[in-house]
């Protein structure tokens, strides 16, 4: 398809030249025209001025009146000179014109001949289209899926992007039937070697691949016992901080694939030994949601970064993470003109299925330049039906450190809502600030609301209210968002929570139904990218 298109936006600017340089060719004829016009009536002159010596000579006086110099002779004398030297003028003359026309003629003759090229060029690529386009055309009489053609990248942004390319229902149903072939056939294999698998299994177990085998002889076989884990479990999941213990009998490129999920939340460092056991890796991630978290300070990574000589801007958390470095590795990417600069994101997920508005929109207004396509379906919400849409609950009150009691009362009073009307409590409750989770959670624990709605009041506390930073990665039917900070001289902490989008992005995008914000509006819709949310929260 792109030789397709290559080919008609060549013939496309070959016509335009074409007939851009018909008027320069008549100008180039004109000028030769009148060039070898004025070589002709210039060649005209010269030959009577010649033919007036020739008959000068002729009247030249004889040998006695040469001889004494007579009157006769000295007149004679100066009309021929004079003759002579307007000859030599006009015979250079004539050369000037006769080399003019000459070089009139050959850029003429030049013009004309590109004119022909371009002209046959115009011709055998027209040929070469319409061959190619019967070729296409006889492909998408064979493959009636999503075809890359000229009218595909003329599309909408939405279209495209919510495109299949290539794959049509007959090709998907082949590919699903290919793939339970295999999963039968793998179950085969391991039906029929059970005794040994199972082996295995025993040895791996008995010291989960951390402790030696006795020997290094054993030892080596570690990584086979590992295999056979895999061959029954595809996928183990672990944390970076795990990997060296876990398999630290691991050799290099031992496994076939890493899939890094939360890319944009990992340190760059701590990707390195579990990138280092296998052969090929998937990084999945967004930095534009949550950074990685650093514990050390700015100015002691920094001096590490200039003591071995590596560049901070890139290697150097939390501007730095796992998926940053993956993007700036991978062969493909898009490019993206955000407000805080270039963005180079390595083959962009832009179709978004999680959340309806409006937290789809806050996200991609804040994070994402409006290049998400939303592909959600709507679905009922029974939180939504008894609280009503999205909004923000305005609550002016009193800080304790960044904590507002009012705002824990007036997020109470919701939840007692829910409960009152038998409501599945699928919701999280996050906050920028560790000091209003705590206080959240107390609240909680001590108001009893919990208490007969979820089973352990306790750990539903703990994994159901938290900082933005704890929920990265999860999903729920609504959010509540309480924003603490309450007091007029907390500009600061506001600030460090709007003035960049991905605490606001995460916080948002964690919600499918609705979202419910609980703070002091007037104070915190001017918060940075806060600013977004007053625009589409009612």
């Amino acid at each position: 398809m792109r030789s397709v298109r290559q080919k008609q936006e060549t013939v496309d600017g070959l016509t335009i030249e074409i007939q851009a340089m018909g008027p320069v060719l008549a100008q180039l004829l004109e000028c030769a025209r009148n060039a070898v016009s004025a070589f002709e009536s210039q060649k005209q002159t010269v030959e009577a001025l010649e033919r007036n010596q020739v008959a000068s000579l002729k009247a030249r006086p004889g040998f006695l009146s040469r001889l004494f110099g007579t009157r006769a002779y000295r007149s004679w004398r100066e009309t021929y000179d004079i003759l002579s030297k307007n000859l030599a003028v006009e015979k250079t003359t004539l050369s000037r014109l006769s080399r003019d026309a000459e070089t009139k003629r050959l850029e003429h003759a030049r013009a004309t001949g590109e004119l022909q090229k371009m002209r046959a060029s115009i011709t055998g690529l027209t040929e070469a289209l319409k061959r190619e386009r019967s070729a296409c055309e006889d492909l998408a009489r064979q493959y009636p899926g999503t075809f890359i053609s000229e009218e595909f990248f003329d599309q909408r942004h939405q279209a495209k992007q919510k495109s299949a390319p290539w794959l049509d229902t007959a090709t998907a149903r082949l590919r699903n039937d290919v793939f339970e072939a295999a999963m039968a056939l793998h179950k085969a294999f391991v039906d029929a070697a059970a005794k040994p698998i199972r082996h295995n299994l025993n040895a791996l177990m008995d010291g989960f691949g951390t402790r030696s085998l006795g020997n290094s002889e054993k030892d080596a076989l570690i990584p086979d016992l590992w295999s056979t884990l895999f061959l029954l479990v595809p996928v183990v999941s672990t944390t970076f901080a795990s990997v060296s213990r876990m398999f630290g009998k691991i050799g290099p490129g031992a496994f076939g694939w890493l899939l890094v999920d939360e890319a944009g939340q990992a340190l760059p460092q701590a990707a390195v030994g579990a990138l280092m056991r296998t052969q090929r890796a998937m990084v999945v991630g967004d930095p534009i949601q949550i950074e990685p978290v650093v514990v050390l300070p700015d100015q002691l990574t920094e001096a590490m970064c200039e003591q071995f000589g590596i560049d901070p801007l890139i290697y150097n958390a939390p501007g730095a993470s796992a998926q940053t470095l993956a993007d700036s590795a991978t062969e493909y990417y898009g490019t993206f003109e955000t407000k805080y600069g270039t963005r180079e994101v390595g083959v962009p997920l832009l179709v978004h299925r999680r959340c309806t508005e409006p937290m789809f929109s806050i996200s991609n207004s804040i994070a994402y330049e409006n290049l998400m396509v939303q592909a959600k379906l709507a679905k009922p919400s029974a939180i939504r039906d008894v609280l009503g849409p999205s909004r923000w609950i305005d609550v002016e009150g009193r800080g304790q450190e960044k904590w507002c009691p009012q705002e824990g009362d007036a997020l109470l009073a919701q939840l007692r809502n829910l409960r009152a009307k038998g409501c599945v409590p699928d919701f999280y409750v996050v906050t920028p600030f560790v000091v209003v989770q705590d206080r959240m959670r107390e609240a909680l624990r001590t108001s009893g609301l919990l208490d007969g709605w979820v089973e352990n009041p306790y750990q539903w506390a703990r994994d159901r209210v938290g900082t933005v930073h704890t929920v990265q990665g999860r999903e729920a039917e609504a959010v509540f968002f309480i924003l603490g900070a309450p007091d007029i001289q907390q500009r600061g902490a506001r600030g460090w929570a709007g003035g960049r989008p991905n605490l606001l992005n995460v916080a948002a995008t964690r919600a499918k139904e609705a979202l419910y914000v609980v703070g002091n509006r007037s104070l915190w819709k001017t918060a940075g990218v806060f600013q977004s949310l007053d625009d589409f929260l009612a």
